[in-house]
């Protein structure tokens, strides 16, 4: 089953994030100026999901031909890294927005010196720098597995023993990673943007109803992805593990919420649209079927306003 039906996801998810995101890196490197922390964070996203999307070739051919590896293991953990990373560095920008979004909304006066291009720029390196010494286990070790009885040669679908020599490296090595890049993130997340939200509708401006409506899209996008893209992962990957142990794996499960992760290049362009007014208004020039807000106009001089009236 999963010799089908994995490639027909990956190449749905190819076929929609690829251009998606191609759109969206031209806009936002190419039309849209002056710079922000924000547009610097959806570049960022935009070509950690880009370059992902590449490699999903590679993935589709894989599964296509049941599992069956036969492009070498250099290429097999560069797609490897290459899923991880920009799942990880992916939650890890998103988690960068919210916070310059609640500095810029709840402590935009006491602020401003930290919500730089430059400041975002650091941030966005430091997170590829992190996202890949975390990974550099799947950098430095073999990751393909010739199965003689198969035919065939997987590629980090069996964990050889030399990568975590004892059993509770490997324990210790991916609950590390669901603190780092899930739970803690998500915290953050829910935290910012409640407090936003507290913040918006504290202020009495008659301009900020298309504000509070913008930041309610963009904390539905955010928790919408975690929840379809990341939780149902994280949940399934550990419960796959436990069973391992007893014998009970639960393989299928666990290779299809894969997907999931990949899910993200798809729902990443609807976060820069309510992120970004700008984004929101070369998008709706460039498409008849999207009405243009003209509350968006006033959207810059609204927030300060109302975050000045929260102090």
């Amino acid at each position: 089953m999963l010799h089908r039906t994995l490639p027909v996801i990956y190449l749905a998810i190819f076929i929609i994030s690829t251009p998606l995101n191609a759109i969206s890196l031209w806009l936002l490197c190419c039309r849209m100026w002056p710079k922000t922390p924000t547009m610097v964070f959806s570049i960022n996203l935009a070509i950690s999901d880009l370059l992902y999307s590449l490699a999903l070739p590679f993935q589709i051919t894989y599964h296509w031909n049941r599992n069956n590896w036969q492009v070498g293991d250099p290429l097999c953990r560069l797609v490897t890294v290459l899923f991880y990373g920009n799942t990880h560095c992916s939650v890890l920008t998103v988690m960068w927005i919210s916070i310059e979004r609640y500095l810029g909304i709840v402590h935009p006066l006491h602020t401003s010196h930290l919500r730089t291009v430059n400041a975002a720029i650091i941030l966005c390196l430091l997170s590829w720098f992190f996202v890949l010494f975390v990974h550099l286990p799947l950098m430095y070790t073999e990751l393909t597995y010739q199965v003689p009885a198969l035919k065939i040669t997987t590629c980090f679908d069996i964990i050889r023993q030399d990568m975590f020599p004892k059993m509770y490296y490997f324990y210790l090595y991916y609950s590390a990673q669901i603190i780092l890049f899930f739970l803690v993130p998500f915290i953050v997340m829910v935290l910012c943007y409640s407090r936003i939200i507290r913040t918006l509708l504290r202020t009495p401006i008659i301009q900020m109803r298309e504000s509070r409506k913008q930041i309610v899209y963009l904390t539905f996008v955010v928790l919408l992805a975690f929840a379809i893209c990341y939780l149902p992962t994280q949940i399934v990957m550990i419960a796959h593990f436990v069973l391992s142990e007893q014998k009970r794996p639960i393989y299928i499960l666990y290779k299809l919420s894969l997907t999931l992760n990949s899910l993200n290049g798809c729902f990443d362009p609807l976060l820069y649209y309510f992120a970004s007014k700008e984004f929101r208004r070369k998008v709706q020039a460039l498409s008849t079927c999207i009405p243009v807000d003209v509350s968006d106009k006033t959207l810059s001089n609204a927030v300060p306003l109302a975050a000045q009236g929260s102090q």
